[in-house]
């Protein structure tokens, strides 16, 4: 968690902005608990699980178009593992007394993920979205496709060394989750519940995964008129971190079961605990790179903006602006530009045409016939 929050490419519509919360950040969290009660239907059978996993995705597809794409392949790649490979059920709920495990259960997450679409195709065709995407809105073409593909798979290739290169931390997170997979998972006491023999499909399957999340933003191109908000970026790292996360877990509990009886894993298990020497490796690693580990991170970036005294200017700028919108004897509000330096703040800014979105909106909000915003050099004449 703190490396999701800390790192996050886009803190300003992550975390600081309702609309990028609720879009994407809040999303991002409802893709990955839709998942879990997805897998809990298909463990149990029990109905209140897919139906809220459907009421969940259904809000998705209403938000942010990376998290329709993540939760609708990780929904369907699980039910595709229901019906195809999961033969028995796990140990723990045979433990349990859960009721018998039905691949069955599997063919009904197709209604959530139905659902889902449907959401989403309300979301893409509506006017303001459709406008956004340019005149070509959602025809498909090939040539258009192909490059959508092709560059998903590019993007998931390439980004995540940006990302390790802006936060070396994750290569030590990466080598803690492996040394904490290693000491903990017995293979006996969980034997049944999961297989860990198919890297081959399940490395490629969150490899897809994560690409895919970009298709989105490559289909649409140039042409989205506005721009792309940040919490889209939000989503490819939370998305290359929760992959990253299970490849780690899952190559660890498939070397201990392929090599559980060798001669090196039976050595390695005998060797002194290695969390103290790797604890202080992590230690002179962060003394190292301290420069780079936490120059960009959210809570510095906050520190600065107050230190620097532009947390105080911006609450100048904005009293001033309120105080101006507030005023029940102007209709026609005129307020001064604020400048850009905002920190991790996300401010829609109030442009000079007054038929402008933020300007109709914040006009209806205070009741005012128009606003608009000058240069501060002209609304100080």
């Amino acid at each position: 968690t703190i490396l999701l929050i800390q790192y996050m490419p886009a803190p300003r519509g992550g975390i600081f902005w309702f609309t990028g919360i609720s879009v994407y950040t809040l999303s991002f969290g409802f893709s990955l608990l839709a998942l879990l009660l997805a897998i809990r239907f298909t463990d149990t059978g029990k109905l209140r699980y897919i139906v809220c996993c459907t009421l969940l995705l259904i809000y998705i597809g209403g938000s942010g178009y990376p998290e329709f794409v993540l939760s609708a392949m990780i929904i369907f790649f699980h039910g595709v593992y229901s019906v195809f490979m999961k033969k028995t059920p796990s140990r723990t709920l045979l433990l349990r007394g859960e009721r018998a495990y039905s691949p069955k259960r599997g063919y009904l997450l197709l209604i959530p993920l139905a659902l889902e679409c449907i959401s989403f195709l309300f979301s893409a065709m509506s006017p303001g979205n459709a406008k956004r995407s340019g005149s070509e809105g959602l025809t498909p073409g090939a040539e258009r496709l192909v490059n959508t593909v092709t560059g998903s798979l590019y993007k998931g290739l390439t980004d995540p060394v940006t990302y390790i290169k802006s936060a070396p931390l994750i290569i030590i997170f990466v080598i803690l989750v492996v040394v904490f997979t290693a000491e903990t998972w017995n293979m006996e006491e969980h034997k049944g519940d999961v297989s860990f023999r198919r890297p081959y499909i399940v490395l490629p399957v969150l490899y897809l995964v994560y690409s895919f999340t970009y298709a989105p933003e490559i289909y649409a191109g140039d042409d989205v008129s506005s721009g792309f908000s940040g919490g889209v970026y939000d989503t490819y790292y939370f998305t290359f971190m929760i992959c990253l996360t299970i490849a780690a877990v899952y190559m660890t509990c498939f070397v201990k079961t392929v090599f559980h009886k060798s001669s090196f894993l039976s050595f390695t298990e005998k060797m002194p605990d290695i969390r103290v020497p790797l604890f202080l490796i992590s230690m002179i690693f962060c003394l190292v790179l301290s420069g780079r580990l936490f120059d960009n991170t959210v809570d510095y970036t906050c520190i600065k903006f107050a230190a620097s005294g532009g947390l105080s200017d911006f609450e100048a700028q904005m009293r001033e602006r309120i105080a101006i919108l507030e005023d029940e004897n102007i209709r026609d509000a005129v307020v001064p530009e604020m400048n850009d330096s905002q920190g991790p703040f996300m401010h829609m800014p109030l442009l000079s045409d007054p038929t402008a979105f933020t300007n109709k909106v914040t006009a209806e909000f205070y009741g005012k016939d128009s606003v608009i915003a000058v240069p501060r050099e002209e609304f100080n004449k």
